[in-house]
């Protein structure tokens, strides 16, 4: 006996079915792909689109746990088809990278799924070849970045001069085009200062700051904006300091232009000279004797040393013993110190015998 087309009889029952409106229950195929999640962790059992209350199903237990924003995600902002295996956990697969990939695929080496603002950039940024410093931390990213595309930030400058020539250019309290100035800023200005004042390091020239000059403002010395080239020697700022001075007068020759050989850099006085370097050393009542007493008319180059140059009239009007009758030498050393009163070494001339 001939056995039955299986195919046919069931093609007849199904039309048979379908003529008499009889239902037809089919297996369905999951919509997810292939999960090991039983349809009740998730799903109600009244309709597919009621969602089981709570929810057995947990995303913590998945390779992507829910964080952030993420937790009040509609699943199919991620899952669009629905199929849940095989979804990607990388960022780039659902955020657009505004940044063209020249910052990698690691979003979250500044982002956090909290959000997409960084608030700890200024942080961040000390990673980079660039430390935000000073003013820098609180600068908007557009103010550097302002000539790359929108989110570029890649191939920066890092040199000063690269933001900042608009500034250079317009200064003119010094000028630093006209002062030629060089264009690396941290000469003068220190990276962690909030303004633009100045951090220059004068220590680091030939001419270090001490004393008054510490305080005086740059313009006085380098006057017309000249900064290279300004003279070292006192009196290229202090000549009319000097003229002006009568008591002594500080006239050449009898004046060295080396202000530094009387005077300190704290005040003009008191002065500083050590008469022990020149061939007079002061001793005695030398010490306290005014300048002018010796340095008659600002006299001091070429001043004698003899002490008759300056003490003639007291040995001209001595009378016990008279000086000039009894024929002392002019050589008052010879009976006197420099101390007043000290008669250690006065030598009592001998009369010649009757």
């Amino acid at each position: 006996m001939k056995r039955p087309d299986v195919r046919l009889l069931s093609s007849a029952f199904i039309f048979l079915a379908l003529m008499s409106n009889v239902p037809i229950l089919l297996a369905q195929e999951s919509p997810h792909g292939n999960l090991e999640t039983a349809c009740g962790d998730c799903h109600g059992t009244s309709s597919w689109k009621e969602l089981a209350s709570p929810m057995k199903f947990s995303h913590g237990a998945t390779r992507f746990a829910l964080k952030g924003l993420h937790a009040g995600l509609d699943c199919k902002k991620c899952h669009g088809n629905l199929k849940f295996s095989g979804t990607s956990s990388q960022c780039i697969d659902c955020h657009k990278d505004i940044h063209r990939g020249e910052l990698g695929a690691s979003c979250d080496r500044c982002h956090t799924p909290a959000t997409w603002l960084v608030p700890d950039m200024a942080q961040r940024h000390n990673f980079t070849k660039f430390p935000l410093l000073g003013a820098h931390v609180t600068a908007p990213c557009g103010s550097c970045h302002v000539n790359q595309q929108k989110n570029e930030y890649i191939g920066v400058t890092t040199d000063c001069y690269g933001c900042h020539r608009a500034q250079y250019d317009a200064t003119t309290a010094p000028p630093h085009r006209v002062a030629g100035f060089p264009t690396e800023c941290t000469q003068c200005h220190a990276a962690t200062a909030v303004s633009w004042g100045s951090g220059f390091n004068h220590a680091q020239t030939a001419f270090p700051l001490t004393g008054a000059h510490a305080a005086v403002p740059c313009s006085q010395c380098h006057q017309g904006g000249k900064f290279r080239g300004t003279s070292l020697q006192c009196v290229s700022c202090h000549q009319s300091d000097a003229s002006r001075v009568s008591s002594p007068k500080h006239v050449p020759p009898s004046f060295s232009n080396d202000c530094s050989a009387c005077h300190s850099t704290t005040a003009w006085k008191p002065s500083s000279f050590n008469h022990g370097a020149t061939r007079f050393t002061l001793t005695g009542a030398h010490v306290t004797t005014t300048c002018s007493s010796c340095h008659i008319n600002g006299m001091y180059v070429g001043t004698a040393m003899a002490c008759f140059s300056c003490h003639q009239q007291q040995f001209n009007t001595a009378v016990n013993p008279s000086h000039v009758a009894s024929g002392f030498p002019t050589d008052c050393q010879a009976c006197h110190a420099t101390a007043p009163g000290d008669r250690r070494h006065l030598i009592i001339p001998r009369r010649n015998s009757l």
